[in-house]
């Protein structure tokens, strides 16, 4: 099933992706996004612990599910593992991720999962998105990006 196959059998849930559920609890230092959301992208909502993220993006050219340095902070995650490799980020230019949290429960909408995500500075990527979740995330929620 693709995401537009998706938006057709449950019609609620376009509204649920364009427009996510207002946050219930409030980081302890709000994150300033540097450009406008562009909310004409696939965002959803996601729970880590008892923190919702709001805007996260679904990007399916990406090969990598990315957290942003200043959020896993937040967050309260200290656990990294090194990381094994160097990112090209769309720019071309190659970076040094800060590591990799390995496994980190996640829940959207209820669901649970157990998500990989690279660490990497705000600096780095121009983005107003702290968190995205890539091919990986895709493939083993099973929905196609179209």
């Amino acid at each position: 099933m693709n995401l537009g196959q998706l938006l057709r059998v449950i019609p609620d849930i376009k509204s649920y992706i364009l427009n996510p559920i207002p946050s219930k609890l409030v980081l302890p230092e709000p994150i300033v996004a540097s450009i406008a959301i562009n909310l004409q992208m696939a965002v959803i909502q996601v729970q880590v612990g008892k923190n919702f993220i709001e805007y996260v993006l679904l990007k399916g050219g990406s090969k990598i599910n990315i957290i942003m340095e200043k959020l896993r902070v937040q967050l309260g995650v200290l656990k990294l593992n090194p990381s094994p490799y160097n990112l090209r980020m769309a720019n071309q230019t190659i970076t040094k991720p800060l590591g990799l949290i390995k496994d980190l429960k996640i829940l959207i909408r209820g669901i649970p999962y157990a998500v990989t995500f690279i660490i990497i500075q705000s600096s780095v990527l121009n983005s107003s998105y702290f968190m995205l979740l890539g091919r990986p995330w895709l493939r083993d929620a099973k929905v196609f990006h179209d």
